[in-house]
């Protein structure tokens, strides 16, 4: 099965409810604050791993930008 660009963000839906019901249930209906909360976490992965968060926030803008130019759904 091709992945789409629904199914991307599909998928990403998934994981971020998982993430949001977890310990965020209390502002789960704050996307934005929801979201903001994860972001911080992956950067305390990415700290605990030795990544360069904004280089791979680079790479991932770089790779939406591209899948944006296909056929979106």
């Amino acid at each position: 099965m091709t992945m789409t660009n629904f199914r991307r963000a599909e998928r990403a839906a998934r994981a971020f409810h998982d993430y949001a019901t977890g310990d965020h249930a209390d502002i789960f209906d704050h996307t934005s604050l929801v979201l903001a909360d994860l972001l911080t976490d992956l950067m305390h992965f990415a700290d605990r791993q030795t990544l360069d968060f904004e280089r791979c926030l680079q790479h991932a803008k770089v790779r939406h930008d591209e899948q944006a130019e296909e056929l979106a759904f």
